[in-house]
C-alpha cells in the first residue's frame, strides 16, 4: 500500500513560558525516590530519556511537508488531516494441470481469484484450443469494481499441452467369425477419432496379424484365432501420437458341403436322317467344398450309365468331361426331336452325391421334296420352320418349350429325385404330344400339297387343262 500522511498544524500552548518549572522537576524527583526507591542516577537517566523523546517528537513535527508554523502562536490545538491512497489488488492463481491437444481452455484452467470485487479477462480466452507444446503462457487481468481506491492487476501462469492419442474403433469388436477361405476385406475397418471432440483424424492404417505379417483386402487367414492389429499414423504428427489397436478374429473350418453340377452339350445341334450320330458331351463340376470320390458317372435316360471318372477324386471347383453317342431312329424322325435327361453321380463320406437333372432337346430338320412341272428330280431343301440348335432345359416347372422357331435358352439345374424325374417325364410327354401334333399337322399340309401336284401331273399327261397349283 501507499500511504501519505499530511500534518497540517502543531501548536504548543503557552510556547513563551517554560512548559515545566524547576520546582516541578524537584518534586517529581522526590516522589520517584520515595515511592519507587530509585537512586539519584536512575532518576537522572529517566529525565534524560524523557528529554530525548520530546526532542525527537519536535523534530518529526517540524519535518512534516505541510507544516504551517505561522499558525502556531494562535493557541489552537494540533489537527491531523489524512490524504488519499490507492491499493493494487492481490491475485491468486496457480499453473494448471497438463492437458491434451484438442481440450479447449475453460474454467478448469482459467480460474484466477482475488479478494476484491471485480472481473477477470484471460488471454488466450475461454474456448481456445492450444497447439501441443510446453510452458505456454496464460495471462489474467483483474479489473476492480472500486476503481477509486484499487488499480487493475495482472498475473501469469504456464500450461503444458500434450499431444493427443487418437481413439481407434473396430466395428464390430471383436470381429465376427469367418469361414476358412473367406478373404479379408470389410473386417479391416478401423477408424481414428479425436478423443475429445470425436471428430475423425486424418492418417493411414497398416494392418498386421499376430506374427507381424501385413494383411490386406484379399488375404486368407488360416483356421484358428488370430489377432489383427491396426497401426495408425496421423497426418498431423505435431498434435497427435501414432497409436495401435488389436482385435481377435476367429477363422472357422468350412462346413462340409459336397455338390455336383452337370452341363451337357450336343453336336450336331440338329438331325436330318435315320442312323445319323449325335454326340453328347457331359461336363461334371465339383462346386462343393469337399472332394468327390470316383467313380463319377452320368446317367442318361437315352444312353444309360456313362463313365466319366473311374478312379481318384474330383477336388472342389474342378471339372471332368465325358462323351456318349446316340443314333437317330425312325421314331425320332416321326417325333421331330430327341429329348434326354441326364444327371451326374459321385460319393463323399460314403454318401452318394447326385447333381440336378439336365435336359437337352435336339430338333429334327425336316426334309421336303419338290418336283418341277416336267416330273424332274426332287430338290432337297429345309423347311423354314426347322430349329437351328438344340433346346436345353433344366427345370420341369417353367413354361412350355418355345417350339420349332425358338433359340436355345440355356440349362437350369433342378434337384434330382424320383419325384422330379417323374415330373420331367410327364412334362416331356406333354411336350412331345403337343409338338408331335403340330408336326403331323404340318405333315398333313405337306401331303395335301403333294397330292395337288400329283393331280396336276396326271392332267398334264392326259392333255387336260388342270387348275394351277398354289
Amino acid at each position: 500500500m501507499v500511504y501519505k500522511l499530511v500534518i497540517k498544524k502543531v501548536i504548543i500552548e503557552n510556547f513563551d513560558k517554560p512548559p515545566i518549572s524547576t520546582n516541578c522537576l524537584y518534586r517529581l524527583y522526590k516522589q520517584l525516590a520515595k515511592n519507587w526507591g530509585l537512586s539519584k542516577s536512575s532518576i537522572i537517566g529517566l529525565f534524560f530519556l524523557f528529554a530525548v523523546c520530546i526532542l525527537v517528537f519536535t523534530i518529526t513535527l517540524a519535518a512534516a511537508d505541510n507544516w504551517d508554523d505561522s499558525e502556531s502562536p494562535n493557541g489552537q490545538p494540533i489537527t491531523l488531516n489524512t490524504g488519499t491512497f490507492i491499493v493494487t489488488p492481490t491475485i491468486t492463481w496457480s499453473n494448471p494441470a497438463d492437458i491434451a491437444y484438442g481440450t479447449p481452455l475453460s474454467g478448469t484452467q482459467l480460474n484466477a481469484t482475488s479478494p476484491e470485487s471485480g472481473s477477470f479477462t484471460y488471454n488466450p480466452a475461454t474456448g481456445t484450443v492450444l497447439s501441443a507444446g510446453q510452458n505456454q503462457q496464460l495471462t489474467a487481468t483483474f479489473t476492480p469494481t472500486d476503481t477509486a481506491n484499487y488499480t487493475t492487476a495482472t498475473d501469469t501462469v504456464y500450461i503444458n499441452v500434450d499431444q493427443a492419442t487418437p481413439t481407434i474403433t473396430w466395428t464390430p469388436n471383436p470381429l465376427a467369425d469367418i469361414v476358412y477361405g473367406t478373404t479379408l476385406g470389410a473386417d479391416l475397418d478401423a477408424t481414428a477419432t479425436d478423443p475429445t471432440t470425436g471428430n475423425p483424424v486424418d492418417g493411414n492404417f497398416i494392418y498386421t496379424d499376430e506374427t507381424g505379417t501385413v494383411v490386406n483386402a484379399g488375404t486368407v487367414l488360416s483356421i484358428g484365432t488370430h489377432a489383427l492389429t491396426a497401426t495408425f499414423t496421423p497426418t498431423d504428427t505435431a498434435n497427435y501420437n501414432p497409436v495401435t489397436s488389436s482385435v481377435p478374429i476367429n477363422v472357422l473350418p468350412p462346413v462340409p458341403g459336397a455338390a455336383l453340377t452337370i452341363l451337357k452339350s450336343v453336336s450336331p445341334t440338329t438331325y436330318a436322317s435315320v442312323g445319323q450320330t449325335i454326340t453328347y458331351t457331359y461336363k461334371v463340376t465339383n462346386n462343393g467344398n469337399v472332394n468327390i470320390l470316383a467313380p463319377i458317372t452320368v446317367t442318361d435316360d437315352k444312353l444309360g450309365t456313362v463313365p466319366i471318372q473311374r478312379s481318384g477324386t474330383l477336388s472342389p471347383s474342378s471339372s471332368v468331361t465325358g462323351t456318349a453317342t446316340y443314333k437317330i431312329t425312325d421314331a425320332d424322325i416321326n417325333t421331330g426331336y430327341v429329348t434326354n435327361l441326364a444327371y451326374a453321380t459321385g460319393s463323399s463320406n460314403n454318401q452318394p452325391i447326385v447333381s440336378p437333372i439336365n435336359i437337352v432337346i435336339v430338333p429334327y430338320k425336316h426334309l421336303t421334296n419338290e418336283r418341277d412341272n416336267n416330273d424332274g428330280p426332287y430338290n432337297v431343301g429345309y423347311d423354314s420352320y426347322c430349329v437351328p440348335a438344340p433346346i436345353i432345359y433344366g427345370t420341369m416347372y417353367g413354361s412350355e418349350p418355345y417350339g420349332y422357331g425358338s433359340r436355345p435358352y440355356g440349362t437350369t439345374e433342378v434337384p434330382n429325385s424320383e419325384s422330379h424325374s417323374y415330373k420331367a417325364k410327364v412334362y416331356l410327354s406333354k411336350h412331345n404330344h403337343k409338338n408331335h401334333s403340330k408336326h403331323h399337322k404340318a405333315g398333313n399340309n405337306h401331303s395335301k400339297h403333294h397330292k395337288a401336284r400329283n393331280n396336276h401331273f396326271k392332267h398334264h399327261k392326259a392333255g387336260k387343262k388342270s387348275p394351277s397349283v398354289k
